[in-house]
């Protein structure tokens, strides 16, 4: 009868720490701080709270038909790392991407292990003198992490590949056609 309950108390605690992986793993794929992807800025609870800095950005990085926001009263921390800022992307309305800034060896290799303990191993790996690169890819999102330069700038980029998905559908059938001018 002993066993019986043991047996039964350990299919307990595996199950809720499947449990607590699983629900890891899809809350950093489905979204990022609170914002689920393809969510748009008005379904957003904090939205008041997010500044608008698409245009010091156009051109550089932004594409057509997208915007980049920065929240304000943020701790600006992904992992127990604190970044320089965060930015918030948005294409048609709908959240995109989100990309990180911070420094040093010590914050590429913390910002690492904080994926690692959430996605597993990276998928892709590069190294060459001038950058280290990890990417980690679901079947909702792509997280890449790079440092580079003499400064060591660490770069935590995340993006949708399901809004990257539809983004590619719609350029493709935005192209004038041969008949476009009748």
């Amino acid at each position: 009868m002993k066993r019986i309950q043991l047996s039964f108390l350990f299919c307990i605690l595996l199950m809720f720490n499947l449990i607590t992986i699983v629900h890891a793993k899809s809350s950093l794929a489905n979204g990022f701080q609170g914002l689920v992807w393809g969510q748009t800025l008005n379904d957003f609870s904090e939205k008041n709270s997010m500044q608008d800095v698409s245009v010091p950005l156009r051109g550089k990085e932004l594409g057509k038909d997208e915007f980049a926001y920065k929240r304000f009263n943020h701790d600006n921390v992904i992992g127990g790392v604190s970044s320089f800022d965060i930015f918030y992307f948005f294409w048609q309305n709908k959240f995109e991407a989100v990309s990180a800034y911070s420094q040093g060896y010590d914050k590429f290799d913390e910002l690492a292990e904080f994926i690692k303990k959430r996605l597993g191993n990276p998928t892709l790996i590069e190294t060459n003198p001038c950058f280290n690169r990890l990417v980690w890819r679901t079947a909702r999102a792509e997280i890449v992490l790079t440092i580079s330069g003499d400064e060591h700038l660490v770069q935590f980029y995340m993006k949708s590949l399901i809004v990257e998905k539809e983004k590619k559908c719609y350029e493709q059938t935005d192209k004038p056609t041969p008949y476009s001018g009748w």
